[in-house]
């Protein structure tokens, strides 16, 4: 318990420290070589994009300097395994979720590419440092739906995907967790179509899948004091072509939830999840 509190506050140092530097930026720029000149419009997305491409460079180093400080200050391991030879350049990689510590996870596990995530437009306000990386780096707010979303709903969802998708022509791969919440028992629920089919439609890229579990253990104060002993395991596990037509997105959506799952229960019957000790 003591070595998870002094992970809170080097956490929490981090965080202060990374939301005062991302407003420096946006208040004076990226200290990068000046924008091309250009007027108006050309000029304020250039911007943005060297805003965006800082931002997610600075979000990689943070989010290795989180799992790194993890391992020294309390034991914590991760496990990057991998089914595959190569990577395509850019892909839609698709995972199972069990916690938000999925994301520092990932980003360490995959450090030749430049992730983007979809999260809770709730979190755009109101959390040091990681809420300005969400709305500096281009990662998809939107709003969890709780029934039928009206018109309205329905295009601001449409449009902040497909600004999302269009990342993958900045060289950045989009993450899709297409069970849609954080499972809180570790089990690999439903996937869903939907935000998977609409980056597609965007732009038709390889879908990589990847499993990750022992995440759902580190929840809450129990979680802390388990944190030292709890090994998080990630493995790439396959790529796919872009599918055609709805009908084998479906096919293909079914066959990456069962992939995901059976790599979770494989784990689960070869080793704890929890490190001896």
């Amino acid at each position: 318990m003591i070595r998870g509190l002094l992970l809170v506050g080097y956490v929490l140092i981090r965080f202060l420290y990374g939301d005062l530097r991302l407003s420096w930026w946006k208040l004076w720029g990226t200290g990068q070589a000046p924008a091309s000149t250009g007027s108006g419009t050309s000029g304020g997305r250039e911007r943005e994009r060297r805003l965006r491409a800082a931002v997610t460079a600075f979000t990689f180093r943070e989010g290795r300097r989180l799992i790194r400080g993890a391992e020294a200050l309390t034991g914590f391991r991760t496990v990057i395994e991998s089914a595959l030879t190569e990577l395509p350049l850019v892909f839609i990689l698709v995972s199972n979720h069990q916690s938000l510590l999925d994301i520092p996870v990932l980003i360490t596990a995959l450090p030749q590419r430049r992730l983007k995530f979809i999260a809770k437009r709730s979190l755009k306000y109101g959390i040091p440092l990681v809420s300005k990386c969400l709305r500096y780096s281009g990662d998809a707010l939107i709003v969890r739906p709780r029934g039928r979303f009206d018109a309205a709903q329905m295009r601001l969802l449409l449009r902040e995907l497909r600004s999302f998708s269009a990342l993958a022509d900045e060289g950045m791969c989009p993450v899709i967790f297409a069970d849609g919440t954080r499972s809180r028992d570790g089990a690999v629920h439903r996937f869903h179509t939907g935000g998977l089919a609409t980056v597609l439609a965007r732009r038709p890229l390889p879908v990589v899948t990847v499993a990750v579990d022992g995440g759902y253990r580190l929840r809450g104060v129990t979680g802390l004091a388990r944190m030292g002993r709890t090994r998080y395991r990630v493995k790439l596990l396959s790529v796919y072509r872009p599918p055609t037509s709805k009908g084998e997105l479906r096919e293909l959506v079914q066959r990456m939830q069962t992939e995901i799952a059976a790599q979770v229960e494989r784990w689960r019957r070869e080793t704890p999840a929890l490190i001896p000790g």
